[in-house]
Order: C-alpha cells, then structure tokens, then sequence
C-alpha cells in the first residue's frame, strides 16, 4: 500500500512536468501527455498481459505466491504500476476537462460523466466476470476499452 500511494504522488509530479512545464501551446501540451498516457497504458497492460496468461484460478492457498518466493518483486511492481497508471490517467483526464472550460458549471458536468463512465466500465467488467467470460476477454475488453477512451480525449480538437 505504501509504494501504491508513493506512485500515485509520483504520478501527478511526471504530469505536471509535461503539461504544465514544457514551453509549448496548450493543445501542444495535450497531446504530449497524450502520447505519454498512451504509452504508460500499453507498457502496464502488456506487462498484465504476460502476467495474466501465467495466472489460474482454483489455486491452492499453499501454492500461492508468498513475498518470499523468488520473483515475488515483479509482481509487486506491476501491481503498483497498475496504480501509478490509474494516477497518471485521472490527473490528465482532470487537466484535460479543466483545460476544455473555465465554466464551473460545464466543468461539473464533465467530471460526472467522467466518473459515470469509469464507474459503467467498472460495473461492466464486474458483470462479465459474474456471466462467465474468460479472464482473457475481460482482460481484452478492458484494455480496449481504457485505451480507447484514453486515445481519443487526447486527440479531440477543443483545445485551442
């Protein structure tokens, strides 16, 4: 937990140092960080991927990995990079609205969507696990699905 929330605080400081300290245009910014979103999103989902494809359920509580196994330190930092890629996700998503309006009003209502739509993608995932799909389809739509949305707020032309 505490190396959960250290990433997270790390997460905002890399942000701010692409949106808020490179000499360039607003839109400039935007799409900087972006491409940097982008890219931490795909390096953690790959990295979930080769983990996920070693993983199956019904394991017995003996063979379960412990914090002495060997290797028990990979696993640690892809769980903890999990986190720091929620962090850097959020804080861009959040620069992005505050960066669309200067209307509290339609900034409020930006950011209920925002979290109506993270909490549809949160119940969906849920509920494709309660009808039975693979991990391996979830794991797939889930990807999809936050890179996706990821992608295209970066690229959108709202910004001047």
């Amino acid at each position: 937990m505490l190396c959960s929330g250290l990433v997270q605080i790390l997460a905002p400081w890399a942000l701010q140092l692409i949106t808020d300290g490179l000499p360039l245009k607003r839109r400039a910014r935007a799409f900087s960080e972006a491409v940097f979103t982008f890219v931490v999103f795909n390096a953690v989902w790959i990295g979930g991927y080769f983990a996920m494809v070693k993983t199956r359920e019904g394991i017995p509580k003996s063979e379960r990995l412990d914090v002495f196994d060997p290797g028990y330190g990979a696993w640690a930092f892809l769980y903890v990079m999990y986190d720091f890629m929620d962090a850097v996700y959020n804080c861009y998503a959040y620069w992005f609205m505050g960066a669309l309006s200067n209307d509290p009003a339609e900034l409020s209502v930006h950011a209920a969507m925002f979290r109506l739509l993270n909490s549809l993608c949160q119940i969906t995932a849920h509920s494709l696990a309660l009808a039975g799909y693979s991990k391996e389809f979830i794991f797939g739509t889930r990807w999809a699905v936050s890179n996706t949305g990821d992608y295209l707020s970066g690229l959108s032309t709202d910004l001047q």
